[in-house]
């Protein structure tokens, strides 16, 4: 009985694996930064990807780490979080469905905001080191990632200038993240 129950244990854990597998490179497939690789070298990346839940107030990264992560939120909500001299301000929150650290992947990058788990936080992650392994295997999967970030960058500021231009013009007098 105890012989079944080991099968049994180890059979759980592949379906679990196989289903988180699943879970991410159904994720990775919806990130722009992603989106255009192809399908074989999704599912290496997706492979490489971990799922890690944040409880409450754990910081997912932190000002001035160079962490190499990028993260999915998949369920719960974080604040980005600017530290200054005399205290900390909230930037904005997000949501579930947002992929934040993208540039975090190509190249080292010290993090201007720390982000924070405003609740119970379950994200993808995906690292540097994994990913710039992935790249130097497949050299020609570079280009899509860039672009992905270059069309990302392009209806961030789309979007902000639709939403808030009208509002907020001195907001407006420091746009321009897409024509560097």
């Amino acid at each position: 009985m105890s012989l079944n129950s080991d099968k049994d244990s180890a059979n759980h854990s592949v379906d679990a694996s196989s289903s988180e597998f699943q879970e991410n490179l159904a994720t990775l497939r919806q990130i722009p930064f992603f989106s255009k690789l192809p399908l074989d070298k999704l599912k290496l990346l997706a492979y490489l990807c971990s799922q890690v839940t944040f409880k409450t107030d754990d910081y997912l990264f932190t000002q001035g780490d160079d962490d190499g992560q990028a993260f999915y939120i998949i369920e719960g909500s974080a604040q980005l979080i600017f530290e200054r001299e005399d205290g900390s301000a909230v930037v904005r929150e997000y949501g579930k469905g947002v992929f934040l650290g993208g540039i975090a992947l190509l190249g080292k990058s010290r993090r201007i905001y720390s982000l924070k788990a405003k609740a119970s936080t379950t994200c993808l992650i995906l690292e540097r080191e994994k990913f710039i392994r992935i790249i130097e295997k497949f050299p020609d999967l570079l280009l899509p990632a860039i672009q992905g970030s270059i069309e990302n960058i392009h209806a961030w500021e789309k979007h902000f200038l639709s939403h808030h231009s009208k509002d907020c013009q001195q907001c407006c007098q420091h746009l321009g993240v897409s024509v560097l």
